[in-house]
């Protein structure tokens, strides 16, 4: 009985849809396969540099126990420093941009600089990414991370 209802509720959370819709520009992107690929960590793209990652997630917030940043519950996007510091790059997410679409995050943590974190993720069209990921990112001296991902979402 326990498996059964672990089953059903595993094949409602998979039928959720994630479109994010540009107003200005009224196109809708569907995430919605992204979400799927790492539905239990909660996050729709990973990236690894020199010891520090960024993750992002699209509709649903990232599930920051998975990734070891238990106290972040609320962000969908997060940096994770060096030493193992978390810190929440937004708790609000936005697309824009039109033909050059990007996701902008706000309403992060303070950082070490006492400035409020924030991110921009630039969105590729790559028929070939399939569900994406971050091709580079850049955690920069203003609590900003820049980062690029190839998505065929977007195309």
């Amino acid at each position: 009985m326990f498996n059964f209802v672990l089953i059903a509720l595993a094949s409602v959370y998979a039928q959720e849809k994630c479109i994010l819709t540009d107003r200005s520009a009224g196109k809708s992107y569907d995430f919605t396969k992204a979400m799927q690929k790492t539905i239990e960590d909660g996050y729709a793209f990973h990236k690894e540099l020199y010891g520090t990652h960024a993750y992002v997630s699209f509709c649903k917030p990232i599930n920051g126990s998975k990734i070891g940043c238990d106290k972040l519950k609320n962000s969908f996007a997060i940096y994770k420093y060096d030493d193992g510091r978390c810190l929440s790059l937004g708790k609000s997410q936005q697309i824009m941009g039109g033909s050059d679409p990007y996701v902008s995050f706000a309403n992060g943590d303070k950082c070490d600089l006492g400035r409020v974190s924030s991110a921009s993720v630039g969105l590729n069209c790559e028929k070939e990414a399939g569900v994406g990921e971050i091709t580079y990112y850049r955690f920069n001296e203003f609590c900003l991370l820049n980062a690029f991902a190839d998505t065929d979402a977007v195309c």
